[in-house]
């Protein structure tokens, strides 16, 4: 007669037989163990040892009576069931002993088949109860990301990368941004690229390319085109998703922040700088009108390149403005000047000459009558005065 250790041994080993054999359970095992092949999985120490158990559960049920078979079996399933790939296996099991138990145990141990039976229902419930708590966390868990999703005030999208890339879920917010309905871009035939301006296509592809390739998240600028024609400008932030077992293709997460806005400022505040520029510019180098045929223009401060050229292009265009026939230059304010300086003055002198306007000069410093003096600029015909009131005198009269 055989014994209870040998006929555990000898089930054990045909169930995980039957079990491997099965192309679909090993396919199971290979994803759960994420291993390769039937050796594989038998190698795997998860796999071992959840064979020691069903070895020793299969010799604790040939020995189990009738009487306390219910509270053994629930014992049984709760220490020794971990995932829904062992559950899935011990249902298995309980099947494969159930089949297999009228040729080899029914004569033996009379309440073998019972216990077995009992066995499947207990592990079968429990299992049930384990789906139906899993289930009812991953509904909740979804609505949660669902409302977060949706709730978020920037656009998001999640794309699907395979040679093209194509719209896989969008929120709220990017649907108002961009215009069009969930289902027109969730259509695997909708062309992602029209709702880019085609000046930043290239600039996209080369973005999603090295996001790809160094999996580190990207920002840059683009114009959107809104279903209606609308250009909108939107700072994208892209980013690779991890990719899981069950995916396809890779995929990578856009959120779209509407900067039309920011834009505006910008553009307003550029204005106010160019104007405010603008009106330094004025107030350093003042052309001003002060006498019928005369005008004066004030030196004040220090003058480099730059500001000169700017003098001279304000003076030369009042005087071709207002035709004049004196322009008095007051140097009383000029706290540095060298040669370039005063070079550029003696041109700026010269270009009023030929402009019909005479030039008077006044509060002429030291330095600066050095410097004339050193570039051997002629002043011949050129009145020169101490102070700007001698200067207005002498222009008047």
């Amino acid at each position: 007669m055989t014994s209870p250790d040998m006929l555990a041994l000898d089930m054990g080993h045909s169930f995980v037989q039957a079990i491997l054999d099965n192309p679909e359970m090993l396919a199971r095992f290979e994803a759960y163990f994420k291993v390769k092949g039937k050796n594989a999985v038998l190698r795997h120490t998860r796999f071992q040892n959840l064979v020691k158990r069903i070895a020793v559960l299969i010799k604790k049920f040939l020995e189990t009576d009738d009487a306390d078979i219910k509270k053994t079996a629930r014992r049984q399933a709760e220490l020794h069931v971990e995932g829904e790939v062992e559950t899935a296996l011990f249902i298995q099991a309980c099947i494969y002993l159930e089949d297999i138990a009228y040729e080899k145990a029914s004569d033996l141990f009379p309440c073998f088949l019972k216990n077995i039976r009992r066995l499947k229902v207990a592990v079968t419930r429990h299992y049930d109860s384990i789906l139906r708590k899993t289930r009812k966390e991953l509904e909740e868990t979804s609505r949660y990301w669902r409302e977060i999703f949706d709730g978020a005030a920037e656009g998001m999208a999640v794309f699907s990368i395979n040679g093209n890339i194509r719209y896989y879920e969008v929120d709220r917010s990017y649907l108002k941004l961009i215009g069009y309905t969930k289902e027109e871009l969730l259509n695997p035939h909708f062309d992602f690229w029209c709702t880019i301006d085609t000046k930043y296509i290239s600039r996209v592809k080369d973005v999603i390319y090295e996001l790809i390739s160094t999996k580190r998240p990207q920002r840059l600028e683009i114009v959107h085109i809104n279903k209606n024609g609308t250009r909108v400008p939107v700072l994208l932030a892209i980013t690779k998703l991890t990719r899981q077992t069950n995916w396809d293709k890779e995929r990578i997460l856009i959120t779209a922040t509407d900067i039309k806005e920011i834009k505006e400022h910008q553009q307003k505040l550029v204005e106010i700088l160019e104007f405010q520029k603008q009106t330094i510019k004025e107030l350093q180098t003042p052309v001003i009108p002060i006498w019928e045929s005369i005008l004066m223009t004030p030196l004040v401060g220090s003058f480099d390149s730059a500001r000169m050229n700017d003098l001279n292009e304000r003076v030369l265009e009042a005087v071709s403005k207002e035709k004049p026939k004196k322009a008095i230059i007051d140097l009383t304010g000029l706290t540095h000047v060298d040669t370039n300086i005063v070079g550029a003055l003696v041109k700026l002198v010269s270009s009023l000459r030929l402009l019909g306007t005479r030039t008077i000069l006044v509060g002429i410093n030291p330095q600066v009558a050095q410097q004339l003096t050193h570039i051997g600029a002629n002043m011949e015909g050129i009145p020169t005065y101490a102070t700007l009131e001698q200067g207005l005198k002498g222009a008047i009269s």
